[in-house]
């Protein structure tokens, strides 16, 4: 296999614009001579078509085939060069208003000459979420960083919530992803390897597999409100009582 292709997607909803936006991402590597070509098109919905925009100078290796969607925002971990480790470590940004791509300030990672740094990008509560993983030159995962940037767009805010290595974990430690706290806030619910989800307890560092749950491929957090999206935008635009009530009974909930 000479080539490959990655194609990403990202849905999200513009306030300013009031409109919704869809980011397609096909990315194109070429391993013969490590070159790619990652072309870019926009569909709006309110003009019912696509745009093209210009290619990218970077290569999407992200898990995450869905843009993580942070501050009016689509972010996914990318590279500017690819060599034999395909190992992303940027993050970008695309605004869904100015149309641009940007690069995510990261907090500065220190690592042995002897590892490899894998970086992916995923959602915690309202945080952007970097979760890095630190690999041995064949490839396996030793631990895991886990970070949440407290305040969008500036480096210094970037917060280390926790560390966990693979001597806590029965499987591989591969594609941790946090999900969400528990009630209390001392747990946190997290997917390993695609179809594995532990609790992690932030007080005494222990990791408890969670049992009897059915095969499952992904884990997700849908935020939900009271509001339907289908509902029209003149019916929100004449009716300024009932999306006061939106704004103040507005909801989270989260599902597998």
């Amino acid at each position: 296999m000479e080539t490959f292709l990655v194609c990403v997607y990202g849905l999200a909803f513009n306030p300013f614009a009031d409109n919704y936006k869809l980011l397609r991402i096909n990315c194109t590597v070429y391993l013969k001579d490590r070159t790619f070509n990652s072309q870019v098109r926009l569909f709006n919905l309110k003009t019912n078509s696509w745009k093209v925009l210009p290619n990218m100078p970077y290569a999407v290796l992200s898990t995450a085939r869905m843009g993580v969607f942070v501050e009016n925002s689509l972010h996914w971990a990318v590279t500017q060069k690819i060599n034999d480790k395909f190992q992303p470590c940027l993050i970008v940004a695309f605004n869904l208003t100015q149309e641009i791509f940007n690069e995510v300030p990261l907090p500065e990672i220190r690592v042995a000459s002897s590892a490899m740094l894998n970086i992916d990008v995923s959602l915690f509560e309202v945080y952007l979420c970097m979760i890095v993983s630190y690999q041995t030159l064949n490839y396996h995962t030793t631990k895991v960083d886990v970070w949440l940037m407290k305040e969008y767009g500036f480096r210094d805010s970037w917060c280390k919530l926790f560390t966990l290595g693979e001597w806590r974990f029965s499987i591989p430690l591969i594609y941790l992803k946090p999900l969400c706290y528990f009630s209390d806030r001392n747990m946190i619910l997290l997917k390993v390897y695609d179809n594995k989800l532990f609790w992690y307890d932030l007080n005494s560092e222990k990791v408890t597999c969670v049992l009897g749950l059915p095969n499952f491929h992904e884990a997700v957090i849908c935020a939900g409100s009271l509001l339907p999206p289908s509902l029209p935008s003149s019916r929100k635009r004449t009716n300024p009582s009932r999306k006061r009530k939106y704004k103040q009974e507005k909801v989270i909930s989260y599902f597998l």
